[in-house]
């Protein structure tokens, strides 16, 4: 234990009776146990309370490339099927591009998708009051 020896617990015994005295040698051993006791604790708990907060932390950054891949594949997906789509779909099964920032929510990744959710094809949006005045 700590690297020390018999002889050296030995010579720290016989300091201590002759600095602390033999009547309160034993209060003292007390102490001194209660405060190693108390410190191993809150090492301890500073330990699992750190690793806690740093596998929250991958968590977040797992959680944040998922959603990233999700929406990157959600933009592929869009910009291959969606020329093809529009052109073997009527007209009322078109999505606009205002209502497709809905369906790809990243807010939703726990949902299943259903396929009458997702896009046929992608119309472009309605042009603004902004863009026809400019």
């Amino acid at each position: 234990m700590l690297g020390i020896g018999l002889w050296e617990w030995l010579v720290l015994l016989c300091l201590a009776l002759v600095v602390v005295g033999p009547r309160r040698l034993p209060e003292v051993a007390r102490s001194l146990g209660r405060w190693t006791r108390d410190l191993r604790r809150v090492s301890r708990d500073l330990r699992l309370t750190l690793e806690m907060e740093l596998d929250e932390e991958e968590d977040r950054r797992r959680r944040a490339q998922i959603r990233d891949r999700r929406s990157e594949l959600g933009r592929g997906v869009q910009s291959v099927a969606a020329p093809q789509l529009a052109t073997e779909r009527t007209e009322d099964e078109v999505v606009t591009a205002d209502e497709l920032p809905a369906l790809l929510d990243p807010e939703r990744e726990d949902e299943v998708v259903t396929a009458d959710e997702l896009p046929v094809a992608i119309a472009p949006a309605e042009p603004s009051s902004a863009t026809e005045s400019g």
